[in-house]
């Protein structure tokens, strides 16, 4: 370890998805009402920014909006 680092903590945020897939509304007003901009603007923060990931954990709604 870099001696600069030893009185450093590091810190990993792991930016990952978790929307029950029908669980308080149908999967249309769910995806409609908030899914669909989640995922618009996170691709558009990873065009910005090819560093950042994230894990869309919800492969339904994740091909609703592909």
């Amino acid at each position: 370890m870099p001696v600069e680092w030893r009185d450093k903590t590091v810190v990993h945020m792991i930016h990952h998805s978790h929307d029950d897939v029908g669980w308080l509304e149908t999967v249309d007003q769910y995806y409609n009402n908030y899914v669909n901009k989640i995922i618009t603007g996170v691709v558009e923060q990873l065009l910005i920014n090819e560093k950042r990931r994230f894990s869309q954990v919800e492969m339904k709604f994740l091909s609703m909006w592909w």
